[in-house]
């Protein structure tokens, strides 16, 4: 518990729940800026009333607001905005025991045992208040699990190349008449796309950036509950017990994807996931500049080949296939992505040719999680 006193040298506070008020400092710290032409950005905003805390960080783009309470006993009302990596840092670095903060104009002093740290604090009054899009286009309610897992699934496949910016996110989307959230992401070399079921939403259609969606895994990742989402033209919010995160969207319409997804396949193999994954490691061993492997798919075995200057790997593998044989090349790196977003057993991959986009999914058709990778042609 947290209280509050005023003296003549300001507001002092004495933190005797250090650990929640540390856990919270952390996670609300590593949302703000490092650095900004606008030095209150790099702050992050505590407000202490009516006995509770509410902490409040972000960088322009996006912003988190968590509060805790009965960690405060505030008899008097006070809030500060403290450089918010350097408070996070000294906070978790202090001695076990009583941690008291005493607040002025312009100052912060922090006590703990014998140990004294003075910040300066920025005015808090220009601490800039996040804007909202009131106007919603969709709202609704998800598990934490499914929204994480759905993130976790997509997220590998976000460009990183600003040229195209609009493809540096998730694509979130619901449609009329369905009842599906399908999150989909892609550099134009691969595409992941994953489906929660059983969300009831308003149509709508909006890009996440890569930084955003990241902190939302960050923030609610093993939290079982459910999150209400709030999309607005301009504006994604998640908001869960004492926390709401909320983040701009990217500017622009995503790219329309469905026309990659093959119908039919010549080729489909199925296996275990971790066996392909060790041949795939030992592989990249040679494919580090090239990155390139030569696949080639026939009569229940797949086997993968990489060469260098100085050396070559050859593995093979035992599998269930069904169709053509087939000879290609593909980027390992992308690959092992791609198959370490598939959490489960045994997988299927599809070929349609060895120039035109494979389908990477789980066995278990009830998950609905789905990798392309366009092939790399290999020299004859």
């Amino acid at each position: 518990m947290t209280t509050a006193t005023k003296e003549k040298t300001g507001v002092t506070i004495a933190v005797k729940d250090t650990g929640r008020f540390g856990s919270k400092v952390s996670l609300v710290a590593d949302a703000c800026a490092s650095s900004n032409t606008i030095p209150i950005l790099t702050c992050m905003k505590i407000e202490m009333k009516a006995g509770n805390v509410l902490f409040t960080g972000g960088d322009g783009v996006k912003m988190i607001c968590m509060g805790e309470r009965d960690v405060v006993h505030a008899e008097v009302d006070t809030s500060f905005a403290v450089p918010a990596k350097l408070f996070k840092e000294i906070i978790n670095k202090l001695p076990a025991g009583e941690v008291r903060l005493t607040i002025t104009e312009n100052m912060l002093l922090i006590r703990a045992g014998n140990v004294k740290f003075d910040i300066s604090l920025l005015d808090v009054k220009e601490y800039p208040a996040f804007v909202v899009d009131k106007n919603d286009v969709s709202t609704f309610m998800i598990p934490a699990s499914a929204l994480i897992a759905a993130l976790k699934s997509t997220m590998y496949a976000c460009a990183v190349n600003q040229a195209m910016p609009i493809i540096t996110g998730v694509c979130m989307e619901s449609r009329e008449g369905a009842s599906d959230l399908i999150f989909t992401a892609t550099d134009r070399n691969r595409l992941a796309r994953y489906v929660v079921s059983d969300i009831a939403a308003d149509p709508f259609r909006i890009p996440i950036s890569l930084q955003s969606c990241m902190e939302i895994k960050r923030i609610f990742e093993g939290e079982e509950t459910e999150l209400k989402v709030t999309a607005t033209a301009s504006i994604v919010s998640v908001m869960g017990p004492g926390t709401m995160f909320m983040s701009r969207i990217l500017e622009g319409d995503y790219p329309n994807t469905d026309k990659l997804f093959p119908q039919a396949f010549e080729m489909e193999i199925s296996m275990e996931r971790e066996k392909l994954l060790g041949a795939l490691t030992r592989a990249s061993v040679f494919a580090k500049n090239k990155k390139m492997a030569v696949f080639t798919l026939k009569n229940d075995e797949v086997s993968i080949e990489s060469k260098a200057e100085v050396g070559q790997v050859m593995d093979s593998l035992s599998c269930q296939t069904n169709g053509k044989e087939m000879r290609l090349g593909l980027d390992v790196f992308f690959l092992i992505e791609a198959l370490k977003a598939i959490d489960q057993k045994n997988v299927r991959i599809g070929f349609t040719s060895p120039v035109t986009p494979l389908v990477i999914r789980p066995e278990d058709e009830t998950i609905k999680s789905i990798g392309l990778l366009i092939p790399i042609r290999p020299s004859a």
